[in-house]
């Protein structure tokens, strides 16, 4: 029986892309100058950044660069893997989801803040967190971490300020015409499982 979800797998899966002649661009490349036969391959390290080490390895070996969106977490931001994989020729990201962190925070502290004053924290703690992953590499493109145990969605960041004034060339939320980009989410170990996610959803 072949499973989908294994290293093997990802492997033939890269491979079965090349024969059948696409190209692969990172986030940021594809945002710049987007090629029209191309695959994207997002990453979010949601925790265990040892695997994304493996992969990223990988698709350095094949000559192929991918992007990694990590988290501002202790499961996620492992200062050496960051470094390594950037210096492999990935593209780091950053997978914020601040307006959940903060609303949290206040919650534990028994603040009952509106959500005009919570997106305001969180905007400062977005940015916080930027700059702190920026001095380990460059950062130019950012994704949501979709916190499915939380009210908020930290996307409505930007109902209130631009992500371009964090100097943020792209949002795969709001940067893909998904009319013309076919989205595949392995969301729960499923390729349905945008049926199932709270936030991992697209237009």
């Amino acid at each position: 029986m072949q499973f989908d979800f294994t290293y093997n797998t990802y492997k033939k899966l890269l491979h079965e892309f090349r024969v059948n002649n696409y190209s692969f661009q990172n986030f940021s490349e594809y945002i710049k100058s987007p090629k029209e036969r191309v695959v994207i391959l997002r990453h979010d390290v949601d925790r265990l950044p040892e695997n994304s080490l493996r992969f990223a390895l990988l698709q350095n070996q094949l000559g192929i660069s991918g992007t990694y969106y990590f988290r501002s977490v202790k499961e996620s931001w492992n200062v050496e893997i960051i470094k390594e994989i950037s210096n492999l020729g990935h593209e780091i990201g950053y997978h914020y989801e601040n307006l959940t962190c903060v609303s949290k925070k206040a919650l534990k502290n028994g603040n009952n803040f509106t959500l005009s004053h919570l997106l305001q924290l969180g905007l400062l703690d977005f940015e916080k967190h930027l700059k702190k992953l920026r001095q380990l590499v460059t950062v130019e493109t950012i994704c949501m971490h979709g916190s499915p145990m939380s009210r908020y969605d930290s996307k409505d960041l930007w109902t209130i300020q631009n992500y371009a004034d964090f100097d943020i060339i792209g949002e795969p939320y709001f940067d893909v015409d998904f009319a013309k980009v076919f989205y595949l989410t392995d969301t729960g170990r499923r390729w349905d499982g945008f049926n199932v996610s709270v936030r991992d959803k697209i237009n």
